[in-house]
């Protein structure tokens, strides 16, 4: 290896680069840490050590981002090797002189990254931006591709609070976690490690000041992205107080007369899927056959129906309001009342066609009021 200069971290990536290789690490915490040269470090160091066994894979939920992070990357390889590195821009694949590769794919879809790793094998997998996604059941799949023989195997996620999957690694990774104290999930050994934008000397002081704003317009994603606060963003409605065991009964077991009500609630969507519910709240206390007791006044969701692409359920069904109005009123019959209830805001969007009626006056067209 040919060194053309020194690269030093800064006390956070130092701390970074010393928890044991035989510990899986989720970076995360505020904005402008050096989540990511930490993780670029941690590439170099495997690489370095482990040569032509050395397989990386590393992704980011934005191609913009993932470009960018190439570029960085590339500029950090040809600090440690000079010109002798070879990357192949159509494929994101750096090769090294010494046999190691390093892959790079932007994940906007789990079929996507699937379809990028699918028999592949690593023996280090990076999952920057981990709170944007894909799903963490995707992320977790990805684990199933470390197996390259005779390496340390790895995985690291990197991610701020916030984003599509923020309750659920926070109940993972950081709730009831000290940092840098190892932990276990899933038979591994994990380490919680965050930083903040004190801990990067390398910005400026103006970049702090940017973050100033959000304190007034927005003070939960100020303290998320200021310092890390992964309690200050609630992200689900229902974080961190879901539990199947609890919160799920079969609904055989309540029939419709014990409800004082049942209505329709309808989350519009046609690009995307539009789910209805029919919940409402009890009319006496109810036991179930497990012996939990729902009180009289509570709410409960007591049947639905979903419309997606069959193929993928992120996908609506593209289907109008009179299109998917039958499924509704036969959930109503079904459960002995009226195809009555509420939507959400976006019902009011006007739509071609049908003289420019809106979505809710559409299904009120299709007998749902």
């Amino acid at each position: 290896m040919s060194v053309t200069e020194t690269i030093r971290p800064t006390p956070f990536q130092a701390s970074v680069l010393s928890v044991p290789e035989d510990h899986f690490l989720f970076l995360g915490g505020g904005r402008g840490g050096g989540k990511s040269f930490a993780i670029q470090l941690l590439v170099l160091r495997h690489c370095n050590q482990y040569r032509n066994k050395a397989r990386v894979l590393v992704t980011r939920r934005r191609l913009k981002s993932l470009l960018q992070f190439a570029e960085e990357l590339r500029g950090l390889l040809r600090s440690a090797y000079g010109s002798g590195i070879a990357y192949n821009q159509n494929d994101n694949v750096f090769r090294l002189p010494n046999g190691a590769t390093i892959a790079l794919t932007h994940c906007e879809s789990a079929s996507a990254l699937q379809d990028t790793v699918q028999g592949m094998t690593f023996s280090l997998i990076v999952v920057d931006e981990a709170g944007e996604g894909p799903d963490l059941p995707v992320i977790d799949n990805l684990a199933l591709s470390l197996r390259a023989p005779g390496v340390p195997l790895r995985m690291v996620l990197a991610g701020n609070p916030g984003g599509a999957n923020h309750s659920a690694i926070a109940d993972r990774y950081v709730t009831g976690r000290v940092p840098w104290a190892p932990f276990e999930f899933a038979d591994q050994h994990w380490v919680y490690a965050p930083s903040t934008v004190d801990d990067n000397p390398h910005l400026p002081d103006a970049y702090k000041r940017n973050f100033s704003v959000l304190q007034y317009t927005d003070p939960a994603l100020y303290k998320a992205h200021r310092f890390g606060d992964w309690s200050a963003i609630v992200g689900d409605y229902f974080a961190g107080i879901w539990t199947m065991d609890k919160m799920v009964y079969d609904h055989h077991e309540i029939p419709p007369h014990l409800f004082a009500n049942l209505k329709l609630s309808i989350d519009w969507g046609s690009a995307a899927p539009c789910a209805t519910v029919l919940g409402g709240k009890l009319a006496h206390d109810v036991r179930l056959r497990d012996d939990r007791v729902l009180p009289k006044g509570a709410w409960c969701i007591h049947d639905e129906h979903f419309e997606c692409d069959p193929r993928n359920m992120a996908r609506g069904t593209a289907k109008t309001p009179g299109q998917i109005a039958p499924a509704l009123h036969a959930l109503a019959r079904r459960n002995e009342t009226r195809c009555r209830g509420l939507i959400d805001a976006a019902a009011e969007a006007k739509t071609a066609g049908k003289l420019e009626a809106s979505i809710s006056e559409m299904f009120r067209a299709a007998g749902c009021g």
